[in-house]
């Protein structure tokens, strides 16, 4: 199931899967005023599992000296409910956060061991939240992934997009919140519609073996991401994927 949440992202998305200053231009969006992470979503309890939370971090172009961040999603998912909920946490809408989205940007940087740097994980820290892991994707990743799923639904569109053209109609450096974040919830959508009619036969393995390093990298065990999707899979129920926009 956590490889589901790997490429959401790009989800952007995302992220990973970016929102501007009035959430009401944004259909299907759910808004919350919550101050902190932490009071949105803590570890609880439903039956036997415990709430998972996964860091995606999406950046411009990873095999770059100097990747920009484009965002980053928190997602929170049981591995026994077919549901993701994906916390938006940059760039953000809330006026109060401006200083640490500025801090976020930049110094966003990775180590020659392809790590987050000790800076930037230390603004991240600040949001006051327990993760279960961290991947880290860019463009390029985004794109073969959702060529991988055969193209994904977007906005409308009476064909599927392509991994480029996806890409393309991502906003450009240093665009509106809500430019982005609409288009982040838009492949979000997608990705969630096309994992859907994804076999439980699909070769993850093959897929995140072509990404890494240079285009992915994650400290969570792929074999076990693997194992939870194949459960997921098996169960027969569909994907749900929520989007919640702090602001």
């Amino acid at each position: 199931m956590k490889v589901v949440v790997v490429f959401l992202a790009v989800i952007a998305f995302i992220i990973c899967l970016y929102l501007g200053l009035h959430l009401g231009g944004l259909t299907g969006l759910a808004a919350t005023s919550t101050p902190t992470v932490t009071s949105i979503f803590s570890p609880t309890l439903t039956g036997n599992q415990q709430q998972q939370t996964v860091v995606l971090i999406q950046a411009d172009d990873l095999s770059s000296s100097s990747p920009r961040l484009v965002g980053i999603w928190l997602v929170f998912y049981y591995a026994d409910n077919p549901k993701l909920t994906l916390l938006l946490l940059y760039p953000s809408l809330s006026e109060n956060n401006q200083v640490k989205d500025s801090e976020l940007g930049q110094k966003f940087a990775l180590t020659a061991n392809g790590d987050l740097s000790p800076d930037f994980l230390q603004v991240l820290h600040s949001y006051n939240f327990h993760s279960t892991g961290t991947l880290i994707t860019d463009n390029n990743a985004l794109a073969h992934w959702i060529d991988w799923l055969g193209g994904i639904p977007y906005h409308g569109s009476p064909t599927l997009l392509t991994g480029s053209e996806v890409v393309a109609r991502m906003p450009a450096a240093n665009p509106s919140n809500l430019d982005t974040g609409s288009w982040m919830k838009e492949v979000t959508d997608g990705v969630c519609t096309q994992l859907n009619i994804l076999p439980a036969s699909a070769n993850w393995k093959n897929l995140t073996n072509t990404m890494q390093p240079a285009h992915f990298n994650t400290d969570l065990n792929v074999d076990g991401l693997i194992a939870n999707w194949n459960n997921l899979k098996n169960s027969g129920e569909d994907i749900s994927c929520e989007v919640v926009i702090p602001h």
